[in-house]
């Protein structure tokens, strides 16, 4: 605490405020005053330029929480009060997000950005900011609702969106100029500060495309070493980054029956890996490998996540009409059950877990929907909108 006559001005370093209530009529506390009221605490006596001397200080610590992260239903709501996008819309645009651009952790609904989203909206904000405003979006769902209406006015639309109404806002004039003016160098999604050592920063990646999946990655001077797209910023401190670059190597998480099961992180994701040449599991001619759930970080994952995932392919039952045994699975595609060649999609890589035999039924009783191809379906759409 620092009191009045202490060597230390406090007025040098420190700004104050003081605050109270007055009430300069009593209005209706006149008639409904009790003797429960609080009493006031006075505004003090203030003068221009005038001096209040300090009879005590006192430091309190005090941490402002970061907002909280958007879920599907918050995002939606946010999404009704701009104006954009329209209730058959919305389940789409929470779809495409999840593909690539966000992710939740196990039992959280919270929307987390990927590296890959991140680093896109860097780019976006950077190169193509008339385009991605709320206004524009929004008026852009107007125009929508007027070719519905009038369908002669989409080549006028589509015109103004591609060439601009101006030299500089157009579509063909944003990519060309992004095209010639933007370094991938220049864009790392992240920047975690120089390495206590070499004094080189850490840069976190987006990487190149591979199969329709980017490849993040951590880069420090020459030294590189690849992540899962799903990683959670917050856990990918510079402790944790210069761990990665120094291991340089797939994470042990721990051991199933005496051999040892790793974390690996390459171009085409992440995987669980149990043994290794020279160390192989009891009856395997090779390690065996599982994929992680993409809600998984490689790493903050752990043993039993490991385990959980050696239980894939799960028998579910039998498919009474052919005698064939249900099996579960998760595949580059996503989860999915299978009797014989017969195979059917499921809706999230959690049922993998939890489908059973009588569901399995049910969706392989499901005919399978034929696969338009991209001629028929553009054709398709074109009749729809034509006859609205």
């Amino acid at each position: 605490k620092l009191r009045a006559g202490d060597a230390h001005d406090v007025s040098d370093w420190c700004e104050f405020s003081a605050s109270g209530t007055v009430y300069s009529e009593p209005g209706y506390r006149l008639v409904y005053a009790s003797d429960d009221d609080v009493e006031l605490a006075p505004f003090p006596s203030l003068e221009v330029d005038g001096v209040i001397p300090v009879e005590s200080a006192e430091a309190k610590e005090h941490h402002t929480k970061a907002p909280a992260r958007y879920v599907a239903a918050t995002l939606i709501k946010e999404l009704e009060e701009r104006g954009i996008g329209r209730p058959s819309t919305y389940e789409s645009i929470i779809r495409k997000l999840k593909d690539r651009f966000v992710f939740s952790k196990p039992g959280s609904t919270a929307l987390i950005p990927t590296v890959t989203g991140l680093a896109t909206y860097q780019l976006l904000q950077r190169s193509f900011l008339p385009l991605v405003n709320y206004d524009f979006t929004s008026n852009l769902e107007d125009q929508l609702d007027a070719i519905v209406d009038d369908i002669d006015k989409s080549a006028e639309i589509l015109q103004d969106f591609y060439f601009g109404t101006d030299p500089t806002n157009g579509l063909q004039t944003l990519v060309s100029d992004a095209d010639t003016t933007v370094n991938p160098r220049d864009l790392p999604a992240l920047d975690l500060g120089p390495h206590p050592e070499s004094g080189h920063h850490i840069y976190v990646r987006p990487g190149r495309m591979y199969k329709k999946r980017f490849s993040p990655y951590l880069e420090c001077g020459g030294n590189t070493i690849g992540i899962a797209d799903e990683t959670c910023f917050e856990d990918l401190t510079l402790e944790e980054a210069v761990r990665l670059l120094n291991t340089g190597g797939p994470r042990t998480v721990g051991e199933i029956d005496g051999v040892p099961v790793f974390v690996k992180v390459t171009s085409t994701g992440a995987y669980f890996q149990h043994g290794e040449k020279g160390n192989l599991p009891d009856g395997h001619t090779k390690p065996r490998t599982a994929p992680l759930l993409k809600s998984m970080n490689p790493t903050t994952v752990n043993l039993n996540d490991a385990v959980t995932m050696f239980t894939l392919p799960r028998e579910v039952g039998v498919y009474e009409k052919t005698g064939e045994v249900i099996v579960a699975h998760i595949g580059r595609y996503g989860a999915y059950i299978k009797a014989g060649e017969d195979t059917r999609s499921l809706k999230s890589q959690d049922e993998a877990f939890t489908i059973d035999a009588l569901a399995a039924t049910a969706l392989l009783d499901t005919p399978k929907k034929p696969r338009l191809t991209r001629k028929k379906s553009a054709k398709k759409t074109y009749k729809k909108r034509k006859k609205s």
